[in-house]
């Protein structure tokens, strides 16, 4: 979910006939590639080893509390960054 925001703000860009390779582009496509590392590092194994061990009855509780944090944590930095970003195409929409 977090490449569509770029992907959008990008062609949305493009449409308008306003999109040129600045410095504000190029923190938005770092920020995004940011992202989806964080959510293909982070987010992703911690869902798959908690599934894992759901579906192995091998639940092993403090383990998917530590996970579940991690995952919190990464999904409050994405909102942040998302929060960036959004601001970031603002900007570039109304002053650009």
């Amino acid at each position: 979910m977090s490449v569509f925001t770029p992907l959008l703000g990008f062609a949305l860009a493009i449409r308008e006939n306003i999109f040129k390779l600045d410095c504000l582009f190029i923190a938005i496509i770092t920020i995004s590639i940011v992202l989806a590392v964080v959510s293909f590092a982070v987010i992703v194994p911690a869902i798959y080893s908690i599934y894992s061990g759901f579906k192995s009855n091998t639940v092993d509780e403090s383990m998917n509390e530590k996970l579940l944090m991690r995952i919190a944590e990464a999904a409050s930095i994405q909102m942040v960054l998302q929060i960036v970003i959004i601001s970031l195409m603002a900007y570039i929409v109304v002053f650009i």
